[in-house]
């Protein structure tokens, strides 16, 4: 017996399971996209010998693309963006007093066959044997300085805000131009905004 006859009562059932099936594809499509992302989960600052310090937890989930071209051996440089503000009138506008990018490049030795990940701002320089443990590793900020208390006016609020992603400017330029219109390579966490 065939699965959708030709008469209109037993083309229902079939009609219903077609919508299903395209229901359920379009959630798994949907589904595999949202998983990759940048998320900054928490936030905060403090002070330590007249210096604001940053620690911040943070979520990466790259996508099968960005996986796949580390994996082929070419550097993803990903960034911390760090902004200060003084909150304007009513909080409506606000004044960037200060901003700090923190850079690191994450990559894929073949001959050791181990990952490397390099922070750029200071040179050091880290090996996992996975790219899990690799990004792992980039998911917690300690004590990052941000800046020197004597920089800002005594009396006055301030706040800041972070974001973490893909710098799309280190990639070889081939890929940046398709990096910059392809959602899957388009990894960046939300600005974080917390007190000073």
């Amino acid at each position: 017996m065939p699965l959708c006859a030709n008469n209109n009562a037993d083309r229902r059932p079939c009609r219903a399971g077609l919508r299903f099936t395209l229901l359920f594809a379009s959630a798994l499509c949907v589904s595999a996209a949202q998983a990759a992302g940048f998320f900054v989960l928490n936030a905060k600052s403090e002070l330590q010998d007249n210096v604001y310090r940053l620690t911040a937890n943070l979520k990466m989930q790259l996508s099968p693309d960005v996986e796949r071209a580390l994996k082929n051996g070419i550097a993803v440089a990903l960034q911390l963006d760090i902004e200060v503000l003084r909150p304007g009138a009513y909080y409506l506008w606000s004044e960037t007093v200060a901003t700090l990018q923190q850079q690191y490049r994450v990559q894929y030795h073949a001959l050791s066959q181990r990952y490397m990940v390099t922070n750029l701002n200071s040179a050091a320089q880290d090996y996992f044997s996975n790219l899990d443990d690799a990004m792992a590793s980039l998911e917690t900020i300690t004590d990052l300085p941000i800046l020197d208390k004597s920089l800002l006016e005594p009396g006055e609020q301030y706040a800041a805000r972070v974001r973490f992603g893909i710098n799309f400017d280190s990639l070889p330029v081939p890929l940046r131009y398709y990096a910059y219109v392809m959602p899957q390579w388009r990894l960046e966490s939300e600005w974080y905004n917390f007190p000073l």
